[in-house]
């Protein structure tokens, strides 16, 4: 799994958990739906690294006649998810400026004003401004993110 795909997953799941109390199979089933390829194994993984960093809390509630793990953010994981978004937001205007581009068409919200991550790194950049061998007059460089 590359870096930026689990760093948008743990993005995302801090994000569900600041407002609502969720379990493995849903976070797993909402990631398939925009479409995260993530195997059990990696988001247990991602889950656990979590709880370790004290950002989630873990519990077991019983679902649908089975007994699952369920998670929600903690205060350290609230600051911590202001603190990414801040630093999501600065990301976005260094790299694109004012002009941000805009939102792949056929992304699909759950509820208004819910932060969806996969759609700010799903964003489609002009080949024009790919080309990181460019005179920095004609264009910002983006070979600092390689």
């Amino acid at each position: 799994m590359r870096l930026l795909d689990r760093v948008a997953i743990r993005f995302h799941i801090l994000g569900r958990a600041v407002s609502d109390m969720i379990s493995e199979q849903q976070m797993s089933r909402e990631l398939f739906r925009r479409d995260y390829r993530v195997g059990p194994g990696n988001l247990r993984q991602i889950l656990d690294d979590l709880v370790a960093e004290t950002l989630l809390t873990q519990d077991q509630r019983l679902i649908d006649g089975m007994m699952q793990n369920v998670y929600r953010a903690t205060p350290a994981g609230r600051m911590e998810l202001g603190r990414d978004r801040r630093l999501l937001s600065k990301l976005t205007h260094e790299v694109f400026g004012d002009a941000v581009p805009p939102a792949p068409s056929g992304l699909v919200v759950d509820a208004p004003g819910h932060s969806v991550l996969s759609s700010m790194l799903a964003v489609q950049v002009p080949a024009s401004q790919r080309d990181c061998r460019k005179a920095p007059e004609q264009g910002r460089s983006l070979a600092h993110r390689r």
